[in-house]
């Protein structure tokens, strides 16, 4: 169905895509009001989309770590995709107990059983604190150090607001390519569960064919609920907590939608690159093509490796469809930038810009070596980035032996955690560690160890491919070998 007046809010880390017959820009939850979107069929209040208090539309919209959830009651049930909830199903499940194939339902709250791995922040608003951080962001830095800088900034800030509450949590986010820095702080929630996840012949009907289209025929939906202690506080999950209460919620309508209705989303996606460059462009678009034939490979090793083991089907279950998932998103990138002809808009945008260089001595002065600059940065970039990637894939929990990925992040931290608390890197400061423990913890529900050496041999064979100059330093011996 084509909507005639189609309004959407996407969170890009709270940056918001709108498009609306087309018109298009950049958007944040509080600039909602200034949209006119009463005029595209709005009926409610605008103010009532984003308020500073925590009561506004935009609270009931959750960040799931990945993925977005809705508070849907007010006992804390959140609505989600299953493709999202999918990892704690899978970490539930067992040959005996295959929530994965069979699909599972808690008829009461004392049915419910742990999302393992999961948390659900729950906006409280968000401060702009450009000033604040580009006063530390003096002319004339070096690019480590305006890195040194910001990550400084960033730590203090987030610091002091994580200081209001033990279940807060802050994030500084650069909105609009640095020009603009907000502190957005969340109440987490860690204790969730899981109410219910559709079997599988419903909940990935025709496997991925239709991920990341519309109209969607799978039942792509799981219900999950956000615990919290007596005392209102997020905590680790406990027999005694209680559902959360949130201050806003969204009603289902069972009255369905009709041609021409307004609608709008919300939710947290991921960030947008519109403003790349033709340069950046063709770089991301040769990654995907690589990044596509890896995960294609990957996707049929571990699909033959559990050809005849339900035990290694379930464990690898969420590696796959994660790894399916962003294949399927590349793939519509790379029809869709074909399809709109984007890299000729690109050239065409870019031959605008130059013109308008040319037009005054002054923009000219400013402006004449910015493409060429971008250009020449992003040659060096894509060499270094190349062997980087490799290395990275090699030690990822998604593409490489989870039993390294495991040894890496133990090495790691332990090495990070010799130096003071601010001077770490930001994954590894003690606010962070709890959630390695768990996911070192969580990972052993994910991999088989034999299956693991098979995999590790297979990703070190994939280098054989690879320009002797292209290899990371740290796997150069392997490759001679």
């Amino acid at each position: 169905m084509k909507f005639k007046k189609t309004i959407s809010i996407i969170l890009v880390f709270f940056g918001t895509s709108f498009v609306a017959q087309g018109e298009d820009g950049m958007w944040m939850p509080h600039q909602m009001k200034d949209l006119n979107l009463k005029s595209f069929g709005l009926k409610m209040d605008p103010d009532d989309l984003y308020r500073k208090d925590g009561t506004g539309l935009m609270s009931a919209i959750v960040s799931l770590g990945g993925g977005t959830g809705e508070f849907v009651t007010s006992q804390g049930l959140i609505l989600t995709n299953h493709h999202v909830a999918f990892g704690a199903i899978q970490r539930a499940s067992s040959e005996e107990n295959d929530y994965i194939q069979n699909g599972f339902i808690a008829w009461t709250k004392e049915e419910e059983i742990p999302a393992s791995g999961y948390i659900a922040d729950v906006l409280l608003g968000y401060d702009d604190v450009t000033d604040t951080v580009t006063a530390q962001l003096k002319p004339g830095l070096s690019f480590l150090q305006r890195y040194d800088a910001l990550d400084k900034i960033r730590k203090q800030l987030v610091a002091g607001a994580e200081k209001e509450g033990k279940d807060i949590r802050a994030t500084l986010a650069s909105m609009y390519s640095g020009n603009k820095y907000y502190l957005f702080k969340f109440k987490r929630i860690k204790d969730i569960r899981l109410v219910y996840a559709p079997p599988q012949d419903l909940g990935t009907f025709g496997g991925d064919i239709d991920n990341w289209m519309w109209p969607r025929h799978t039942c792509d939906f799981s219900f999950i609920r956000a615990y919290v202690s007596k005392e209102n506080e997020g905590v680790d999950f406990h027999k005694d907590n209680i559902p959360y209460k949130p201050k806003s919620v969204l009603k289902i309508s069972l009255e369905g939608f009709k041609e021409g209705d307004f609608s709008f989303v919300m939710g947290y996606p991921g960030r947008t690159y519109r403003n790349y460059t033709l340069s950046e462009l063709n770089a991301d678009i040769g990654s995907m093509k690589s990044q596509m034939k890896l995960y294609t490979d990957i996707i049929a090793f571990l699909e033959k490796a559990g050809e005849n083991s339900r035990n290694i089907q379930i464990k690898y279950a969420s590696r796959i469809k994660g790894l399916n998932n962003s294949l399927k998103n590349y793939q519509g990138k790379i029809e869709g930038i074909e399809n709109i002809s984007l890299m000729e808009k690109k050239r065409h945008s870019e031959k605008e810009f130059l013109e308008w260089i040319s037009r005054t001595a002054d923009t000219k002065k400013k402006y004449n070596s910015t493409l060429s600059n971008v250009d020449s940065f992003m040659e060096k970039y894509n060499k270094h980035t190349h062997r980087t990637d490799l290395l990275n894939q090699i030690i990822s929990s998604s593409m490489g032996s989870t039993l390294l990925s495991q040894g890496y992040s133990i090495y790691r931290t332990s090495e990070e955690r010799q130096k003071p608390d601010l001077e770490r890197e930001p994954s590894y400061q003690e606010r962070n560690l709890p959630y390695i423990r768990q996911r070192i913890q969580l990972a052993e529900r994910g991999y088989e160890l034999e299956t693991d050496k098979a995999f590790f041999k297979f990703r070190l064979k994939t280098l054989l491919d690879v320009p002797q100059n292209q290899i990371p330093e740290a796997l150069t011996q392997v490759h001679q070998k």
